[in-house]
């Protein structure tokens, strides 16, 4: 019948249920045939052991989705460690020449099925934890510089323009001619990857890496009270200035904000050291206004020395 045809065109294409064993047998393939052994030198296989999570529960569409943009499942750790797959997979030139296959583990701490993840666990110690530790502490104060003390985490804010106007008002004119357009598209993009409110019932919504954050129980990288989600804790008074443990803190070199609770005294520092470190368009291959803007930022917030 038409409803039976319907029925099949719309089912199951790849039932979750199995996925464990379609993995051990699709492993089990790539590990013995001599064709896959000599093309593909390397393949990653990220897994999720704790409380599987049924994403078809109460759901009640009849047509299979299998991703794109009407996928709409919370982010999960498994994403982040997916991204640091193939970021050990552009970077880490090791195994391309090796004889034979060797397989390495990797898993993280747990205790009582929690788990501590810290800035060595994803992507190793040493240097490419002290890079990442860079990035990732800068790229989030930055966010909440711009959602929490910009209060552009609200639809009708904008916590870049705000930042822009800090500024101009500590007479640095070098990004006045910034578009609009574009600091609206990074305050629409830090919403997009930490936090959203709805300024119509003051809701709080989870962005990428906070949802990532809440896949679990645990820590991960960051003290877990730089993800918090209440309202009243997220306003221009936020201490943006403390997310790790204090033996991965960060201090301002004159020791002026240590301790300091207002988020607003350590956006006026970043103001300041915006004056002492300027962006290297060469070295940092910077190609416009716009780069050279979120450059300098993130100098200005790597001028700030370890305890």
């Amino acid at each position: 019948t038409e409803d039976e045809k319907k029925e099949k065109k719309d089912g199951i294409i790849a039932d979750s249920s199995f996925f464990t064993l379609n993995s051990q047998a699709a492993l089990s393939f790539y590990q013995s045939d001599e064709t896959v052994r000599k093309s593909y030198k390397k393949m990653y296989h990220v897994g999720w052991p704790v409380d599987p999570i049924d994403y078809s529960k109460d759901k009640n569409e009849a047509k299979t989705n299998t991703g794109g943009d009407t996928q709409k499942n919370g982010c999960h750790l498994v994403d982040f460690l997916c991204a640091t797959a193939a970021w050990d997979f552009f970077n880490n030139n090791d195994g391309f020449n090796a004889e034979k296959v060797n397989i390495y583990y990797k898993s993280f701490k747990m205790n009582n099925n929690i788990l501590d993840i810290d800035h060595n666990d994803v992507l190793g110690d040493g240097n490419n934890a002290k890079l990442f530790v860079k990035k990732f502490n800068s790229f989030y104060r930055f966010m909440h510089m711009v959602l929490s003390v910009g209060m552009g985490a609200k639809g009708e804010n904008n916590g870049v323009k705000a930042f822009q106007v800090r500024l101009n008002k500590n007479n640095i004119k070098d990004y006045d001619t910034l578009a609009t357009e574009f600091m609206a598209d990074l305050n629409t993009y830090m919403r997009m990857f930490g936090y959203s409110i709805n300024p119509n019932n003051n809701a709080f919504n989870s962005g990428w890496i906070y949802q990532i954050k809440n896949s679990f129980e645990g820590k991960f990288v960051l003290e877990n009270s730089s993800f918090t989600s209440e309202i009243k804790e997220l306003g221009s008074k936020f201490n943006f200035g403390k997310l790790y443990a204090d033996d991965h803190e960060f201090n301002w070199k004159d020791g002026s904000l240590i301790g300091s609770n207002d988020g607003a005294d350590w956006a006026d520092e970043v103001v300041k050291k915006l004056l002492e470190v300027k962006p290297s368009t060469n070295a940092q291959i910077l190609n416009n206004k716009k780069e050279e803007f979120i450059a300098h930022i993130y100098n200005a917030l790597n001028s700030i020395k370890t305890n």
